[in-house]
């Protein structure tokens, strides 16, 4: 869909395409049991991106936990905590790939049993972004 996007400064609109999302949900089982997990990337628009978050995390709810929820959420960790109300099992930065300065890619849980061991945010040559990659074990 097509749709005006106001940028900082005067008289600063800019027509954008912002294309489909998606998620997709896997329920797995793992050396630590079993997990649902979804994968996404979210829009990059201010407040749309938060509506979308929030879908996902009502939809989400209604599989069986313990659940997470990991991929380009385009917001940062603050935004992300306060509008999924899920924990970080990772924290890195993931943008601009090539000299990331912010996390915009996450891993999270909603149960605290889970625990992350090492997290790696490698330089990778297919992606405006690093991937976000965690151990997780049950503690």
């Amino acid at each position: 869909m097509r749709f005006p996007m106001y940028l900082p400064g005067p008289n600063r609109v800019m027509v954008v395409n912002e294309e489909p999302r998606a998620a997709v949900i896997a329920q797995l089982h793992t050396p630590v049991g079993g997990l649902t997990v979804a994968n996404t990337h979210l829009s990059f628009v201010p407040g749309w991106n938060r509506r979308q978050l929030r879908r996902l995390i009502n939809d989400l709810c209604g599989f069986p936990g313990p659940r997470l929820l990991i991929g380009d959420l385009n917001m940062t960790p603050g935004a992300v905590r306060r509008w999924s109300g899920m924990r970080a099992l990772a924290m890195a930065a993931t943008f601009p790939a090539e000299t990331p300065d912010r996390q915009l890619d996450h891993i999270l849980t909603d149960d605290d049993r889970l625990r992350s061991g090492a997290t790696e945010a490698e330089l990778m040559p297919i992606s405006d972004h690093r991937p976000l990659v965690v151990d997780v074990d049950r503690g």
